[in-house]
């Protein structure tokens, strides 16, 4: 902004001092003896002209400044007991984000939790009595996910989940899987207000031939799509959790050398922070 501010200023500037002074000014003053040539007073009405643009500049940027500061107290004044009556539906990374708030319960207030490891949008449909079923276990039973709902009487749902399909099922089928779940959970919802999350990255390092942070980044512009078609709101939690590169933040994670996508605390206090300062965009 001060780059931009400065080059305008040179700008204006310039303009004054072509206008008043060069070869095609009313003063008609050759460009090298212009100040010789100029009068008192044409000098003073281009230095007063100067001063007000410069004036009026800064100006300018402390007002926008002051906007924005507002616009960012706004969006960061969501109190964590905004999320008491939240919901968390996901896979083993959303347990973590659960561990996070077991000890800062100043994170995301009362938010529950619906998760379990190995979670996906593909398996989170399969049968209850399927052997290799991971379906979240809630004060000690076992539910389908999408009736995380009915089960905690939730008003939002927040639903992060993805990288196990896309590891499993290809990026087609990982969104075949999202397409059919999140139609099941809407059903379901009783009025809920469901959030989709982005799928988030993995550390440098970690990605394989099944999964990469290219592939994740597809799925969730498709992601995105569906939500839309669906009327749900979504939230770019990658976004907020990656660095320059599109990598997971190595501060961010707790398991940079096993599988590099978990979150450490501060990762899990940057993604609770992201959700305080954004969810309101999307009610």
């Amino acid at each position: 902004m001060k780059k931009a501010v400065i080059l305008f200023l040179c700008c204006a500037v310039s303009f004054a001092g072509g206008y008043c002074f060069g070869e095609s000014s009313i003063f008609n003053v050759p460009m090298g003896d212009e100040k010789k040539g100029m009068s008192n007073v044409a000098l003073a009405v281009a230095e007063q002209a100067t001063t007000q643009l410069a004036t009026k500049l800064k100006s300018d940027v402390k007002k926008n400044k002051a906007e924005k500061k507002t616009v960012d107290e706004k969006r960061k004044a969501l109190d964590p007991s905004w999320f008491d009556d939240a919901v968390f539906l996901g896979d083993s990374i959303t347990v973590f984000l659960s561990y996070y708030c077991d000890a800062h319960p100043e994170a995301l207030g009362d938010a529950q939790f619906f998760s379990s490891g190995s979670l996906s949008y593909g398996n989170a449909q399969w049968e209850m009595n399927d052997p290799e079923a991971v379906h979240p276990s809630y004060k000690g039973e076992v539910h389908f996910a999408e009736d995380c709902v009915q089960v905690t009487g939730a008003k939002k749902v927040f639903v992060l989940m993805g990288i196990n399909d896309i590891a499993v099922y290809g990026l087609d089928g990982a969104v075949e899987n999202a397409d059919s779940f999140l139609d099941k959970l809407k059903a379901k919802a009783d009025g809920a207000v469901i959030y989709v999350q982005s799928t988030t990255p993995i550390i440098k390092g970690m990605e394989n031939e099944n999964i990469s942070n290219e592939k994740v980044r597809a799925f969730n512009v498709r992601l995105a799509q569906l939500a839309q078609e669906k009327e749900l709101a979504y939230l770019d939690v990658y976004s907020a959790v990656c660095d320059e590169d599109g990598y997971l933040r190595y501060e961010y994670c707790c398991d940079p050398e096993d599988m590099g996508i978990h979150f450490s605390w501060d990762g899990c206090q940057a993604w609770s922070n992201y959700l305080k300062e954004n969810v309101g965009e999307q009610s």
